[in-house]
């Protein structure tokens, strides 16, 4: 008796671990639905020479009330499609306002 519950939990330890290793227990964030925030102010600007994301949310608020993070995930949020780090001058984004 003791011998086939020792089996039996052998192999369910054998196989959430198979399990937790192919398939994971959480969720990515990469697979999370991207969340549409309409409710966002934002404010359409074109982009200078020389200027980057940072500066021209400057430009638009002044000094950032919010973290630097917080601030580039937000661009993300409005331009899904442009990476932050790769915005070409002359051409118009979104940059968040925050009061």
């Amino acid at each position: 008796m003791k011998k086939t519950i020792l089996v039996i939990f052998l192999c369910l330890v054998g196989y959430t671990t198979y399990l937790d290793l192919a398939k994971g227990t959480l969720q990515k964030l990469d697979d999370a639905p991207p969340s549409e925030d309409v409710s966002m102010p934002y404010e359409s600007l074109a982009v200078t020479p020389g200027e980057t994301v940072l500066s021209a949310m400057e430009k638009l608020n002044g000094t950032l009330p919010v973290s630097i993070d917080k601030a580039v995930d937000d661009f993300k949020k409005l331009n899904p499609e442009t990476d932050p780090m790769e915005i070409k001058a002359g051409e118009t984004y979104k940059f968040p306002l925050y009061k």
